[in-house]
């Protein structure tokens, strides 16, 4: 479906250019995009931060990125990636105190060399939550980057961190 469809986009540059009539086009196509990111985010991506490779591919596809030959993991796959949480993350005292739990659901890049840049929040029951998830992000080995056509590419992960009380 183009984005030219959906109502909301279709009023969005109306909505924008009553604020500020001097947005170029190019303001108006990156807005057009944020909106259409932020409803992948509200609906799709909390579904699929949490499933397998394939779903994340589709992600991908309706954010308009290239398939790729291998999606970026975590190196020694999703045994490895909990041991690391189990061993780095901490539950933030206050938040545990107040019996605070759910689910942070992130974004971030895998850049060519496996490096983890630009860390953001999705969605999350807490700030709390959210900065420990982050700090423990920062904390992470170099990933396995993402393959298209033999060569490696920077590519988004979308993943969730879940804590929960015992």
């Amino acid at each position: 479906m183009p984005i030219q469809e959906s109502g909301l986009i279709r009023t969005l540059p109306t909505i924008v250019n009553a604020r500020n009539r001097s947005l170029s086009t190019h303001s108006i196509i990156i807005n057009l995009l944020k909106v259409r990111i932020a409803l992948l985010i509200c609906f799709l991506i909390p579904l699929i931060a949490s499933t397998p490779i394939k779903a994340q591919e589709s992600v991908h596809e309706l954010l308009g990125l290239p398939k790729v030959d291998k999606e970026p993991v975590f190196k020694g796959g999703k045994r490895a990636w909990k041991k690391f949480l189990k061993s780095n993350l901490k539950y933030p005292e206050k938040a545990e105190q107040e019996g605070i739990e759910g689910k942070v659901f992130l974004a971030f890049n895998v850049i060519k060399d496996g490096t983890v840049t630009r860390i953001e929040e999705i969605r999350s029951p807490d700030a709390r939550l959210t900065k420990e998830a982050i700090r423990v992000m920062k904390l992470s080995p170099k990933w396995v980057p993402a393959v298209l056509n033999g060569e490696n590419i920077d590519r988004p992960v979308f993943i969730q961190i879940e804590f929960k009380l015992k």
